[in-house]
């Protein structure tokens, strides 16, 4: 429905549609609130917050803060109109306006700069000096392919480094790392990423020695404003960070903003190591995940107490136990539970514990390990991708598909959470749309693996022959899945049965997995029984399933292959134990922290 303080009327007594301007009233309340501190209407409950705007019209925000401009306050009450079709026509409008109102102050600035608090009380240019924002293209790597990893590596070591300096407004690692390419124009990526400026370089290793340029170009004009060559060591890559990031900081804002110390790895085999282990981590294979871990164990060596490092390893350890790895679990726990004491305010301590939590099928001490890392880094993309990941599954829908979209607008290289909707809408009986998302256009975006996988499970989901048989030609054309997976979209394809004994020895998760993992596994089971008419056995794999602490009513409800279970006395019995589960995630999204 809404937020009480900032619903329209029309979302209040349902006396009208809901529309675009609905939003509009919204936004007039968001933009009374930024100019004045306060909310045009508040009572004592939220119910009589929602109801005063049915009986009273907005206060005047002059009222609250008499030296607003005019026209400025009339902008917010036509936003704030009882009556929709009175209200600003479109957010286009709107933005229009509130140009035309900037454009009238800046031509004031002199006069405005000496008054203290009012609207734009520092002039325009000055203002917009203040905060640059900038995307970091990924570094090029004119040697050896085989050193990639230094260039991606000190790429997301720059992000994250001048995303603390004052000031500065940095494009996440994912919108950056997706900029490919030589031939790339910086003054065209700039304004497709909008932003001010663009930081481009290259990066070329000769043996132990580095040598780094980098480059400021001005979006606008595309010229470039300033330019610096560094050298270095492999070992030294932690401080060739530190010192690029300092002149960019100089030449960006005039001043270094307080950062916190980070982590500096003193020799070069320690730091080839760790973005080796980076690289394989982004990569998210389960053949990957081993190496992964290896070389973060021998890269703490002697830093055990780095949370920079027991976060990495924390994250690498819980997808390994996902993944069937059982000796990884005890290992992530500690790992979390370190890097939190290490650096109790980071966000992405809090990222850790939430993503061992979750493996661990602690669904409520996962969702509040999120909140507590989004307080701490509201941007942290996987932060919202895992909130929202745990919310389609358990509801609020809305509330999932909402940190979801966060997730990808933050960081666009997340595009495997496209097959969550995908599954979604599929689920939904919304076939088209999900047809659309695991198109051949997206499905290399979202990565193979992932789309590939609910492909799979849509065979049996739909029963669909001519699907199958589709997606059998691109097997058959080289299209990779998982071992054995075949063995289902054969079945669908031809309506021969599945060996269901062998179609389980190659599924990766295995019997040793997280106890996430396990839950899929018996999940997969439930379904590749039921398709073959062996009811008893699939209710046996979901009370499996539930005993490793199932959450999906999403999958229970509207799962097809779930129907001829849904009469069944244990399958109801289950089905109440999921749903108790699911009310104690919703509590923990409102619970105090």
């Amino acid at each position: 429905m809404g937020t009480p303080e900032y619903m329209a009327p029309e979302q209040v007594d349902g006396s009208a549609e809901i529309t675009t301007a609905s939003d509009i009233f919204a936004l007039g309340v968001t933009l009374f609130e930024m100019l004045t501190g306060k909310l045009p209407f508040v009572a004592a409950t939220p119910m009589l917050t929602a109801m005063q705007r049915l009986f009273h019209d907005p206060p005047d925000p002059r009222s609250v803060k008499p030296d607003l401009p005019a026209g400025l306050a009339e902008l917010v009450l036509r936003c704030l109109r009882r009556d929709p079709k009175q209200r600003v026509g479109s957010a286009s409008e709107l933005a229009s306006e509130l140009q035309q109102l900037l454009s009238v102050r800046a031509a004031q600035a002199p006069a405005a700069s000496s008054v203290s608090g009012g609207f734009l009380a520092m002039p325009t240019e000055t203002a917009v000096s203040r905060q640059k924002s900038v995307a970091v293209l990924p570094l090029r790597n004119p040697g050896s392919a085989d050193d990639s990893y230094l260039a991606e590596g000190l790429t997301e070591e720059l992000i994250d480094a001048l995303s603390m300096v004052k000031g500065v407004r940095v494009r996440s690692r994912g919108v950056s790392m997706s900029i490919q390419g030589d031939g790339r124009d910086a003054r065209t990526i700039g304004k497709e990423l909008g932003v001010q400026l663009v930081i481009d370089g290259t990066l070329r290793r000769l043996g132990e020695a580095l040598r780094l340029t980098v480059r400021l170009i001005n979006v606008d004009d595309g010229f470039q404003v300033w330019a610096q060559r560094f050298d270095s060591k492999v070992a030294d890559l932690f401080s060739l960070s530190d010192a690029v990031t300092a002149a960019l900081a100089q030449a960006l804002t005039s001043q270094l903003g307080q950062a916190p110390e980070r982590a500096k790895l003193s020799d070069a085999q320690a730091v080839e190591k760790y973005f080796k282990a980076r690289q394989l981590y982004h990569g998210s294979s389960s053949g990957n995940m081993a190496d992964c871990v290896a070389l973060f164990e021998e890269v703490l060596v002697g830093r055990e107490g780095d949370p920079k490092l027991l976060v990495g390893y924390a994250l690498a350890q819980a997808r390994h136990w996902f993944f069937g790895n059982a000796e990884a679990a005890d290992k992530a726990r500690a790992a979390a539970e370190q890097a939190l004491q290490a650096a109790p305010n980071s966000g992405e301590s809090y990222l850790a514990v939430a993503v061992v939590k979750f493996q661990d099928a602690d669904l409520p001490g996962a969702v509040v390990a999120v909140r507590q890392a989004l307080i701490r880094s509201p941007i942290l993309a996987e932060a919202h991708d895992l909130m929202g990941r745990i919310l389609i599954e358990t509801g609020p829908l809305q509330e999932g598909l909402r940190a979801m979209a966060i997730a990808l607008d933050i960081d666009p290289s997340l595009q495997r959470l496209k097959t969550e909707q995908a599954r979604l809408y599929e689920l939904q009986g919304q076939h088209k749309k999900c047809d659309e998302l695991l198109g051949p256009a997206s499905r290399s975006a979202i990565g193979g693996s992932y789309a590939t996988a609910l492909r799979v499970r849509i065979c049996l989901w739909r029963r669909d022959p001519d699907y199958a048989r589709a997606l059998l030609r691109e097997i058959e054309a080289g299209l990779q899945v998982f071992q054995n997976s075949q063995l289902i979209v054969e079945s669908v394809a031809t309506g021969r049965p599945i060996d269901i004994e062998k179609l389980m020895s190659g599924i990766p998760l295995g019997r040793t997995g997280s106890q996430r993992g396990q839950t899929l596994f018996h999940q997969l089971s439930v379904e590749w029984s039921s398709y073959q008419g062996n009811l008893q056995k699939a209710l046996r794999s979901l009370a499996a399933a539930v005993d490793f602490g199932l959450i999906d009513l999403l999958w229970l409800d509207h799962c097809p292959l779930l129907r001829p279970l849904a009469g069944d006395l244990q399958f109801q019995a289950l089905r109440r134990i999921v749903e108790g589960r699911a009310k104690k995630v919703q509590a923990a999204l409102t619970q105090p922290l």
